[in-house]
């Protein structure tokens, strides 16, 4: 994995309840200096990133992710909605939602798959990807689950929120590989720390991966480092 196909596949998150304005900041300055794909912020502070990639000459080419539900995902759909409406209009060019797990979890399937339904209705014509906590899923509810997303239009499977017991696996990526096939692409999130772990889930069939701040920098720098020793 070279730094660009890196750069190009990263979701870089900064979304810990405490994140200040002056770290906000920092992240928009890093994803315009390594041109990362997108990068994902608490929503109170949508203006203020939007306002900076548009100052900065990023506006264009770094998205600002927006979504409804982070982290639990068992908000009310009409307030996902409300949610998803506010962070297009304040710049959002991609939305991850967040999966209502207990939902999954009591097999309300039909309630489900309306809320997926009225996501990608609203945000027609932007990136949809749907947040499905993988690595607490069973086998049965990760096909599930993965099948409504398809059947409801949505552009990727993501893993997870970052905030599971356990981080997200390649073999778990492999597997959501096995069930969407190339009908829709996967954004791997959760426990990627350094570029062994980023080139895994590349090898496993992540098309994107989310990766907090901190680590997207070591990962870039990883990748510097054996650029420059030729390996």
């Amino acid at each position: 994995m070279t730094r660009t196909e890196f750069a190009g596949m990263v979701d870089m998150v900064e979304l810990a309840p405490a994140t200040t304005r002056e770290e906000v900041k920092a992240l928009v300055e890093d994803a315009c200096r390594f041109h990362f794909h997108s990068l994902g912020c608490p929503y109170c502070y949508h203006p203020y990133a939007a306002a900076l990639l548009k100052e900065k000459g990023c506006s264009k080419t770094v998205m600002l992710l927006g979504g409804g539900g982070f982290a639990d995902g068992n908000w009310p759909t009409q307030v996902k909605l409300n949610s998803i409406a506010l962070c297009l209009q304040t710049g959002c060019g991609e939305i991850d939602l967040t999966s209502n797990l207990g939902w999954i979890k009591s097999g309300m399937w039909q309630e489900y798959g309306e809320e997926i339904r009225q996501a990608r209705s609203l945000a027609r014509g932007v990136p949809l990807k749907v947040i499905i906590h993988a690595p607490q899923l069973t086998d049965p509810e990760l096909e599930r689950a993965c099948g409504i997303l398809l059947e409801n239009g949505a552009d990727y499977v993501k893993t997870d929120t970052g905030r599971s017991p356990q981080p997200t696996s390649p073999e778990q990526v492999r597997r959501i590989r096995e069930i969407v096939g190339d009908k829709m692409r996967i954004k791997a999130s959760g426990g990627i720390r350094r570029a062994e772990d980023a080139k895994r889930m590349k090898e496993a069939g992540a098309d994107r991966l989310g990766i907090r701040h901190g680590a997207a920098i070591q990962i870039w720098k990883e990748l510097a480092d054996l650029d420059a020793a030729g390996a």
